[in-house]
């Protein structure tokens, strides 16, 4: 119990009172844990530059050809969405 207190101070649950046992749910969504958590990697390992470590998971593959496809539907979605950054093309 003491452990989850203490979570619950951290903001990393949420706790329900009003019933009897107490209910704990987690504070924020996987999805916002693992942006956090992949831009605290990317930080800390890649001198805040993605793109470093994007490229170091290609390259250090094996990639399948679903996976090539995918890895190109998305890059083209980027550019179609204009989320590029000092597009010199």
């Amino acid at each position: 119990m003491t452990l989850l207190t203490r979570l619950v101070d951290k903001e990393i649950l949420v706790v329900d009172r009003s019933r009897q046992p107490f209910v704990f749910a987690p504070a924020i969504t996987r999805e916002q844990m693992l942006k956090q958590r992949i831009g605290d990697f990317v930080e800390v390992f890649f001198d805040g530059q993605p793109l470093d470590l994007a490229l170091r998971l290609v390259e250090e593959g094996p990639l399948s050809g679903e996976e090539i496809r995918k890895l190109e539907k998305c890059l083209e979605q980027l550019r179609e969405s204009g989320r590029e950054e000092g597009d010199s093309d």
